[in-house]
């Protein structure tokens, strides 16, 4: 055999071996790259499984608070029970619709309230109901005019 063709031969095995050897390297980077792609999958299954659970109900013998408001999934207020936000000690509950409709339920300067709004925030049914008894029913028109007054127990 010509000495240039082993020359040639050895020279093409230790470049293919240099090759080999890179393509270890880059099979163990793309192992290890693969492993940790893996653990950071469990990682967030296991977080989010951890986070779906549903929060543990808080128990408690007194809660104080100066307004308890409910809201549904997209921020818009349901409820409130709260203070009438004047100097007095008077309470609400508050029902809200869709639509800005709402029902008051609570005391008002000493009395029972119930009143019923509807479009712009207008009160258009009230009963009131003083200490003594003596309650007034009211329905308002769309001038908030009442229409329809009655007293008496």
């Amino acid at each position: 055999m010509d000495q240039s063709f082993l020359e040639t031969v050895v020279e093409r095995l230790e470049h293919l071996e240099q090759e080999c050897g890179g393509l270890k390297r880059q099979a163990r980077r793309w192992r290890r790259a693969g492993g940790f792609a893996v653990v950071l999958s469990l990682v967030f299954l296991i977080g989010g499984a951890i986070q779906d659970k549903p929060p543990e109900p808080i128990r408690a013998e007194r809660i104080e608070a100066q307004q308890f408001v409910l809201k549904d999934g997209k921020g818009e207020t349901l409820a409130v029970l709260g203070d009438w936000g004047r100097w007095t000690h008077e309470v609400y509950l508050r029902f809200v619709d869709e639509h800005g409709k709402r029902i008051d339920i609570g005391t008002d300067a000493g009395n029972a309230v119930v009143k019923l709004y509807g479009k712009g925030q207008k009160v258009r049914f009230m009963v009131n109901v003083p200490p003594d008894g003596a309650g007034t029913i009211q329905v308002f028109d769309k001038d908030n005019k009442a229409i329809i007054p009655k007293t008496g127990e």
